[in-house]
């Protein structure tokens, strides 16, 4: 293979690096804060959940339990920036279920921000990614994950009930979304 290149030395040599088998970049230092929209059961004592409250950001839901109230635009990390990652390597929540009960599937609104200790999906800074939906009903379990490749992030939402996934894929190019 030849590759014709007309810059400099360094870049020859970085190009002749990066196609070498087996020099791949194996980690990398998280630049963004990556996770999902979820939400939380309303405690009465949070004062966060109190002004989501004031703003309309919560709502009541029927449940097997009786109605209960919800606050939602919680974000949830998986990966905070920062952190070391590993090249493939997944990042997952489980154990998350359906909260209504006519729900027929779960959907994950992934998000991005640079900062490491960010709480909800509209704060400052946070960019929607993409999202992953999976079927799923009241009394079924799901979990989510996120995996760091070389030039795109992989998503999956799996029905640990049934086995089912369905995978997404984010490229870093955030500003082409």
């Amino acid at each position: 293979m030849k590759i014709l290149l007309t810059t400099s030395t360094w870049l020859d040599d970085a190009v002749l690096f990066g196609l070498r088998k087996g020099s791949t970049i194996q980690s990398r230092v998280a630049r963004y804060t990556y996770g999902f929209n979820c939400v939380d059961q309303y405690d009465k004592k949070n004062p966060e959940h109190k002004q989501r409250y004031a703003q309309g950001l919560t709502f009541l839901n029927k449940t097997p339990r009786g109605k209960l109230r919800y606050v939602d635009g919680v974000f949830e990390a998986l990966v905070k920036q920062g952190s070391n990652i590993r090249v493939s390597e997944k990042h997952t929540q489980e154990d998350m279920c359906p909260i209504h009960i006519n729900q027929t599937s779960a959907e994950f609104q992934l998000y991005s921000s640079s900062s490491p200790t960010v709480r909800w999906v509209d704060d400052g800074g946070m960019k929607k990614i993409g999202k992953v939906e999976i079927p799923c009903v009241h009394g079924q379990k799901t979990s989510i994950s996120m995996s760091f490749g070389n030039t795109e992030i992989m998503a999956s939402a799996t029905n640990t009930t049934t086995g089912l996934v369905r995978n997404a894929t984010i490229k870093y190019d955030f500003n082409s979304l």
